[in-house]
């Protein structure tokens, strides 16, 4: 776990303007959202996992609780219930929103390098960070 606090900045995305709109996300919007490079921050206090992703436009927090399920805002404003588990250096959450189709997961892989978070869900993307 000593490799998960930290800051990061985006470097690139894969596939991510698909896996918005497949949430709901207007296609204008995700392209837009596409091409912002925001910075992350990962706090981290026992089992308590902070994070805080300031894009230059907008601001969201998202805490979990290592086993225990959580609201989690979607980029439709919608909130999803999420249950996030710790395995080392890889934070897995699992996601389900009913109100958009929503049963899938993300994966949080840090190395001493960045950061990549692995979305799976009826399509599959990519969001690949540095560490700063």
């Amino acid at each position: 776990m000593a490799l998960i606090p930290g800051k990061y900045k985006l470097e690139n995305n894969e596939n991510f303007v698909a896996f918005l709109t497949s949430l709901g996300v207007p296609a204008d919007n995700a392209q837009y959202a596409d091409k912002l490079r925001p910075h992350l921050t990962v706090n981290v206090s026992g089992d308590k996992i902070e994070l805080v992703s300031d894009s230059g436009v907008k601001n969201t927090t998202t805490t979990f609780i290592i086993g225990q399920e959580c609201d989690d805002p979607l980029p439709t404003e919608h909130i999803a219930k999420s249950t996030a588990t710790l395995n080392g250096n890889t934070i897995d959450v699992k996601t389900s929103c009913a109100e958009v189709g929503l049963d899938g997961s993300r994966t949080y892989d840090f190395t001493s390098d960045g950061l990549t978070i692995t979305y799976k869900g009826s399509v599959v993307a990519k969001r690949i960070y540095k560490r700063v």
